[in-house]
């Protein structure tokens, strides 16, 4: 075990397995929206500035300014934000416990732990990349709640891992 883990692991726990997700940009069915309303601010502020412009107003088209930021920042960094984030996200798997560290600018540094009993649930999801959820965050919403899974996302040797969670739930024997 290294100095780094020495005063957050149990003394009897240890590390089973590190990695990190594959940060690549993914297109996901909730970016689309995102995406719509983005082009839709980009094309009324140019058209906005352009009929300014065109009419004389003399610093009229300025005000559109903010509403192509709005519509850059829509279009193009809600949908590369999920893969910077996994780009500063690490991955521990120990002989209890998951560990999901990120390091974000602004946000600073986290670390969450979450056990591996018998009683988690591991679902895989993906093909190629593949995600291992086995936790859930409720996020309350105006209608109800909403589970959001939390799990060790987009990993290329995911099968190995899930090899290990599984080898954690039946216990020390294994």
């Amino acid at each position: 075990m290294t100095n780094d883990w020495q005063y957050i692991l149990d003394a009897d726990e240890t590390i089973r397995w590190q990695g990190r997700p594959d940060s690549a940009a993914v297109y996901l069915p909730r970016h689309f929206m995102s995406i719509f309303f983005g082009v839709f601010m980009l094309v009324c502020s140019v058209l906005w500035i352009i009929m300014a412009v065109i009419a004389g107003g003399a610093f009229f088209w300025a005000f559109a300014i903010l509403n192509l930021a709005i519509g850059v920042f829509a279009t193009f960094f809600t949908t590369r934000f999920d893969g910077f984030v996994r780009s500063r996200t690490w991955y521990t798997l120990t002989n209890r416990r998951a560990f999901i560290a990120t390091d974000i600018p602004v946000l600073g540094r986290k670390l969450k732990s979450y056990p591996i009993t018998a009683a988690t649930v591991l679902v895989v999801t993906g093909d190629t990349l593949k995600t291992i959820n086995f936790a859930s965050r409720t996020i309350k919403t105006k209608r109800g709640n909403r589970y959001r899974p939390i799990g060790f996302d987009r990993l290329a040797d995911a099968d190995t891992v899930l090899g290990l969670m599984r080898q954690v739930q039946r216990g020390p024997e294994s």
